[in-house]
């Protein structure tokens, strides 16, 4: 049977708990508890799942009081295979206060460029970003390599991607 935490405690509220309903008797009165068998954070998932934690038997017991039963818990299976394909190799340029750089997919590559600050402790600002189809690779790194061996900043590399973008797709 799954159930759902409730006002037991700020960090426990809402996470869902699988277990067995049980009567307990202690010799001072009968209680109504559940025997925690797994503890499941439905909000979290971590590779391609929700969490999940085993609790070994008699581990864990929640009064009745403080859990409501649930049907469906919620569970679900994701798929976590990169849409993009795996990753081949990334790499960047950087000429004055420009940086390019770009990771190379099976299917995708994707381009930034972003803009160095003053201060090199500090993040840089993305000020293009885009994804291209892994065909245009060659004309890709042809046409960052030209921007950044002219005598320019590099500031035109934005406006030709974007317009080779519109062109291909």
């Amino acid at each position: 049977m799954f159930y759902k935490i409730k006002s037991l405690s700020k960090g426990l509220d809402g996470l869902i708990v699988k277990g067995d309903e049980m009567d307990l008797d202690d010799g001072y009165g009968t209680y109504n508890l559940v025997n925690v068998s797994e503890i499941i954070d439905s909000n979290t998932v971590i590779g391609d799942r929700n969490v999940k934690i085993p609790m070994t038997g008699g581990g864990l017991w929640i009064n009745i009081h403080n859990l409501e039963k649930i049907d469906d818990p919620g569970l679900r299976e994701f798929a976590s295979d990169n849409p993009y394909g795996k990753f081949l190799f990334d790499g960047h340029y950087v000429k004055g206060d420009i940086e390019v750089a770009y990771c190379r997919y099976e299917r995708v590559i994707t381009v930034s460029i972003l803009e160095l600050g003053d201060d090199p402790k500090r993040s840089r600002k993305t000020i293009y970003s885009e994804n291209f189809d892994a065909k245009f690779f060659n004309v890709l790194n042809d046409i960052i390599a030209q921007e950044f061996s002219n005598d320019e900043e590099g500031t035109d590399l934005m406006f030709k991607l974007s317009s080779f973008k519109k062109e291909n797709g």
